[in-house]
C-alpha cells in the first residue's frame, strides 16, 4: 500500500469518525480493521491515539486494551512518546468523566457577563477560570490578540485544579464552530449564551474601548499590545464619537451578528441542554435571571436561597457595567444602523424574533 492510498484511508476514517455519533465509532472502526492488513491497522491505531480528540470511551478503552506497546515493534524512544500520548488520552478522559460543574458563559462582549459568571460562581460557590491559556492574568501575556477558542490545557487544569467545590465557570467571547461543538458534547460543558441588542453593546464598547486607550497612553505602554484584538485606528481616542461609532457598527459590528447566526446554527448539534438568555430579559430582570438559571443548573433548595441572597446583595458582585440600561444605541446614526440591519437580513435563518433580539424593536 502506498503512501497516498494509506493517507486516503486515514483522512477517511478520522472524517467517519468525527461525523459519526459516538455510540458508532467502534462499530465503524471494527469495520475498517475487517478489511485492512494487521500492520495498518496498527499504524492507524496509534494515529487515533494522538490524533483524534474526541474518541468514545468504548473506542479509547478498545484501543488502549489492544495496542500494547511492547507488541509493537517501536524503538524505546517512540515507545515513550505513545506512552505520553496514551496518558493525555486518559486524563482526557477522566475530565470527561468528571462530574464536578463545567459551565461556560459564551457571550457577545458588553452583555453584562462579568456580573453573570460572578453570579453563578458566588452562587455555587465555583471557581472562575480563563480557558484560553492556562497562564496566571493572560492579558499580561497578550491573549487579548487572539481568538478566544477554548484550550484543552487550560480546561484539564481548569477540571483538576478547582479550589472550592470542585468545578468551575469561565466567560469567553467565542462563536459557535464545529470543534468547539464537540469539546462542548466531549467534556459535557454546560453552555450559556449570553446576547444583547447590538447597538446598545457597541455603544458601551466604544465607552470601554475609549477609557483602555487613555488608560494606555497616561502610562505610556503599547495599547495594542494588552488590547490587541481591538482592531481600531491608532487615534481612535481623538476621532468624533460619530465616527467611532460609525466605525464599530460596520466592523465589530458585523462580528455581533456573525456571533449570534453562528450559535443559532450550532445548537441543534449540542448533545444535551443550553440556556440562551438576553441581557434585556435577564440581566435587568432578576426574577428572569433567577428562573433561568435555577432551571437550567437543577439549583436545589439551598443553592436558590444563595442565589437569592447574592441578588440582595448584588452590589458586592464584580461587574463592568458603564450604564446598565437599555436604548444607548440611539447614539448611533441611522445609515449605519441600516448598514448593518442589511446585513444580518441576508442571512434567511434569522427570522423576526431573531432580529428583535440583535436590534431591538427599532
Amino acid at each position: 500500500m502506498n503512501v497516498d492510498t494509506f493517507n486516503t484511508i486515514i483522512n477517511d476514517l478520522l472524517l467517519k469518525l468525527s461525523i459519526c455519533p459516538h455510540n458508532k465509532q467502534k462499530e465503524i472502526f471494527q469495520q475498517y480493521v475487517d478489511i485492512s492488513p494487521k500492520f495498518i491497522v496498527q499504524k492507524v491505531k496509534k494515529i487515533l491515539i494522538e490524533y483524534h480528540p474526541f474518541l468514545s470511551l468504548e473506542l479509547i478503552e478498545f484501543l488502549n486494551k489492544s495496542y500494547p506497546s511492547k507488541e509493537t515493534g517501536i524503538k524505546e524512544k517512540a515507545a515513550d512518546k505513545l506512552d505520553d500520548c496514551l496518558n493525555l488520552s486518559l486524563l482526557r478522559l477522566k475530565a470527561k468523566r468528571d462530574q464536578s460543574k463545567k459551565i461556560v458563559v459564551f457571550c457577545q462582549p458588553k452583555s453584562g457577563s462579568t456580573f453573570l459568571t460572578n453570579i453563578i460562581a458566588k452562587t455555587l460557590n465555583l471557581d472562575i477560570q480563563n480557558l484560553n491559556t492556562f497562564s496566571y492574568r493572560p492579558t499580561n501575556f497578550g491573549i487579548n490578540n487572539r481568538e478566544q477558542e477554548l484550550c484543552e490545557l487550560s480546561l484539564l487544569k481548569s477540571v483538576f485544579r478547582s479550589s472550592n467545590n470542585g468545578g468551575f465557570i469561565a466567560q469567553h467571547h467565542t462563536k459557535a464552530n464545529s470543534y468547539l461543538v464537540n469539546q462542548i458534547n466531549y467534556f459535557n460543558i454546560k453552555p450559556i449564551i449570553l446576547t444583547r441588542n447590538i447597538f446598545d453593546s457597541l455603544v458601551s464598547n466604544d465607552d470601554f474601548i475609549v477609557k483602555n486607550h487613555r488608560h494606555a497612553k497616561e502610562n505610556n505602554y503599547s495599547n495594542f499590545l494588552i488590547n490587541g484584538r481591538e482592531v481600531v485606528p491608532q487615534n481612535y481616542i481623538e476621532l468624533s464619537s460619530k465616527k467611532r461609532l460609525d466605525f464599530l457598527t460596520k466592523s465589530y459590528g458585523i462580528w455581533y451578528v456573525q456571533f449570534y447566526l453562528h450559535w443559532k446554527r450550532y445548537l441543534k448539534y449540542l448533545n444535551n441542554s443550553f440556556c440562551w438568555i438576553t441581557y434585556e430579559n435577564a440581566i435587568l430582570n432578576y426574577k428572569n435571571l433567577e428562573k433561568n438559571i435555577s432551571n437550567f443548573l437543577n439549583l436545589d433548595e439551598i443553592e436558590i436561597k444563595n442565589l437569592n441572597k447574592t441578588f440582595d446583595n448584588h452590589e458586592n458582585i464584580q461587574t463592568r457595567f458603564n450604564k446598565g440600561i437599555t436604548g444607548r444605541g440611539n447614539k448611533i446614526s441611522d445609515e449605519s444602523k441600516k448598514f448593518l440591519k442589511d446585513y444580518a437580513c441576508s442571512f434567511t435563518e434569522l427570522n423576526e424574533y431573531d432580529l428583535h433580539n440583535l436590534f431591538g424593536s427599532e
